[in-house]
């Protein structure tokens, strides 16, 4: 990456200067939606500092910690909590929870003889389940393109991949697929506060895009679209980073005009909303297909899926549920945006159905020809 200063050095540098000016007013937990108890701001301040001990109390908050940026537009400081959180993940990275190491143990490129075996036995299952998508399995195009295609480890989630395929087909544009574990974004190792296997994610990645040196790059994840701002940041990249929403709405003269469901509410996510302001596509999307119903607390208010702790906090499920019950008192469908949300909220039994938003372009499509083959 940067030769000059790597990811890491580069947010431990931004928070050593900003922890002397914490006023310790707090704000930034009482937004906090995870579990803490049994330490002050001032404590957690002294615990983010370069080799000062970290208590018992202060390990678990870090561990709950979902990066989710509730804390971040509450300080009057303009304080980035959250990146202090990741110096503190960085330390205690060798003290992670198991859910924590299972998360990662097969995702990222050059990995050790045992992770590298585990990850090739995975793919070749993946590949023998869904043989149609195998060619877009661990492979880099190498031809050049103005679309690339970046599903990035979400290339395994085939229902939403053969469903984005089927989308971009409609539009017309050519475009080449890059997917695959070993092309991990380098965001699930960020948030864990693996600055070097962050570096070298990002790296291997940046070089693999060079090779088909696209113009567009379009994911359908969340944190594969913040890794592609940060390479474009990164190594002054001209290639525009949009999610698959965005680039449907770009064409949406290709969908018809349909109120295809009653209304529905949507769940911003921390990404895409809260830290890039990228929901105007979506919300866009639903009104053309439906009725938007907004929740309570939306954008930077919105509640966390709380992936991102590995179910290290004990409220984890008892939060999504609070989410799910505040979206039933709106409508009977939630749309999400983010991939890694959607999975999450779809998999708990609720009243209310949950949906990806690309499932409403499709069955725009569907309901305008119904006669035509999924």
């Amino acid at each position: 990456m940067n030769k000059k200063i790597s990811l890491g050095e580069e947010i431990g540098v931004h928070v050593e200067e900003e922890i002397p000016q914490c006023i310790l007013c707090n704000r930034c937990m009482d937004a906090c939606p995870v579990t803490k108890k049994g330490f002050s701001i001032e404590e957690l301040n002294i615990a983010t500092k370069p080799e000062t001990s970290i208590s018992d109390g202060i390990k678990s908050f870090v561990f709950s910690c979902v990066q989710c940026r509730r804390c971040v537009p509450v300080c009057p400081k303009g304080l980035h909590r959250d990146e202090m959180m990741l110096v503190c993940k960085n330390k205690l990275r060798k003290e992670k929870p198991y859910g924590y190491k299972r998360y990662l143990a097969i995702r990222g490129p050059d990995l050790g003889p045992i992770a590298q075996t585990a990850q090739g036995l995975y793919v070749a299952m993946k590949m023998q389940k869904a043989p149609d998508l195998a060619v877009h399995m661990e492979t880099v195009p190498s031809s050049q393109t103005s679309v690339l295609f970046y599903p990035g480890c979400y290339i395994y989630s085939f229902e939403t991949i053969r469903r984005t395929k089927r989308l971009l087909d409609h539009v017309g544009t050519p475009y080449v697929v890059l997917g695959g574990l070993t092309t991990c974004c380098g965001i699930p190792q960020l948030l864990q506060g693996e600055f070097d296997q962050v570096d070298h994610c990002m790296e291997a990645l940046h070089e693999k895009i060079q090779k088909c040196n696209p113009s567009v790059i379009l994911t359908g994840c969340a944190e594969c679209l913040e890794a592609l701002l940060r390479i474009k940041k990164r190594y002054h990249s001209t290639f525009e980073v949009y999610s698959v929403a965005e680039y449907l709405m770009q064409h949406v003269e290709k969908f018809p005009a349909l109120k295809i469901r009653d209304a529905v509410t949507f769940h911003d996510s921390c990404r895409l909303t809260r830290r890039y302001k990228r929901d105007d596509a979506t919300r866009k999307a639903i009104s053309r297909f439906s009725t938007l119903v907004e929740m309570q607390n939306i954008r930077d208010q919105a509640l966390c899926c709380y992936h991102w702790n590995h179910d290290y906090d004990p409220a984890n499920t008892k939060n999504r549920i609070a989410r799910l019950t505040e979206a039933e008192k709106q409508a009977k469908t939630m749309v999400c945006d983010c991939l890694t949300c959607y999975e999450e909220y779809s998999k708990i039994k609720s009243e209310i159905e949950v949906i990806d938003i690309l499932q409403l372009f499709e069955e725009a499509l569907k309901k305008e020809n119904p006669q035509k083959s999924s």
